[in-house]
């Protein structure tokens, strides 16, 4: 049960808030984790970037249109200058789609492995002591395991 200091506290911490600008109070769900009073990122985001050909690259980044977030997927050229710039040919959507659009891609390429389109992984780095050794004893033995 609240006792009236406590109501009275309650209510000048009320009167406070109305007082006080927005852009001046404390951000309390800041502190468990929430979304606000984070700095504005500079955009475009590059996440990543490889070449398409020896003339262009594909370039994928988070991106602001209209005051909103997007995701970039497209077509990269290079001017006389040595400039990039974008080709005509890409994907701009909100990133609320992003994670269906990731769903889609991942889909695609375990569909593509199945097929032999697409080479399959070859994770040949070692995770532990142990593997290295496994494979060190494999090749000086010729691949057979003792």
């Amino acid at each position: 049960m609240v006792g009236p200091a406590e109501v009275s506290n309650l209510r000048q911490i009320s009167e406070l808030d109305r007082q006080t600008p927005l852009s001046a109070r404390i951000d309390i769900k800041g502190i468990s984790g929430a979304v606000a009073n984070r700095p504005e990122p500079e955009y475009p985001i590059v996440v990543a970037e490889w070449q398409r050909n020896s003339r262009e690259i594909v370039r994928v980044a988070l991106d602001r249109f209209n005051n909103r977030e997007t995701i970039d997927i497209r077509s990269w050229w290079q001017d006389s200058e040595g400039n990039w710039r974008p080709g005509r040919g890409g994907l701009t959507l909100a990133v609320k789609h992003l994670p269906a659009l990731a769903e889609g891609l991942a889909d695609a390429l375990d569909r593509a492995r199945a097929l032999g389109l697409v080479e399959p992984i070859t994770n040949t780095k070692d995770r532990t002591a142990a593997e290295r050794q496994r494979r060190y004893r494999q090749r000086r033995n010729g691949g057979v395991t003792p």
